[in-house]
């Protein structure tokens, strides 16, 4: 199912998606003044591409399901996490392509056996932490045999920060 964007949006709470879905963003923007801007609950294949995502604490947020998630020409901005995949999306497959995303923990990978691939992607870590403790890719111990792969593009951290940071807790 293809669903396209025709002007922007703003909303107050998360925008679900439960269901395989293509999300032509057309070029526009999503502002959300929710914790979470778009929440995938869907193991099926979940393509968002062409979106301007501004949004409170998460962007998009991965749970409940081992998704599929691609993101193409996808610029996130979040205070805490660009892309997350919780806990509860262990067995996950992210693939970000030609993307520009900033946060705190940026990209913030909890779900054990997730596949991560980021291409040609701008990761920005903003350093909002005095714990100096994330960093643009944060795996926690929780994402056991995670296996994170990035070619291309790059990464800025602000401050002392992390360009990758494994945690020593759980998420």
């Amino acid at each position: 199912e293809l669903v396209t964007l025709l002007k922007d949006v703003t909303c107050d709470s998360a925008i679900v998606i439960d269901k395989a879905i293509t999300l032509d963003g057309n070029g526009k923007k999503l502002t959300s003044t929710a914790a979470r801007a778009i929440n995938v609950e869907t193991s099926g294949n979940v393509v968002i591409s062409n979106l301007t995502i501004k949004a409170g604490e998460r962007a998009i947020n991965i749970i409940n399901q081992p998704a599929n998630v691609t993101l193409n020409k996808v610029t996130a901005t979040a205070k805490n996490n660009a892309v997350m995949l919780a806990t509860s999306a262990e067995n996950a497959n992210l693939t970000v392509n030609d993307s520009h995303l900033t946060g705190l923990a940026t990209v913030n990978v909890a779900s054990a056996n997730s596949v991560v691939t980021i291409n040609d992607t701008t990761i920005v870590n903003v350093d909002a932490s005095a714990a100096e403790n994330y960093g643009a890719i944060t795996v926690w111990t929780s994402a056991e045999n995670a296996n994170v792969t990035v070619s291309g593009g790059e990464i800025i951290v602000a401050d002392d920060s992390r360009k990758a940071y494994v945690f020593p807790g759980s998420a």
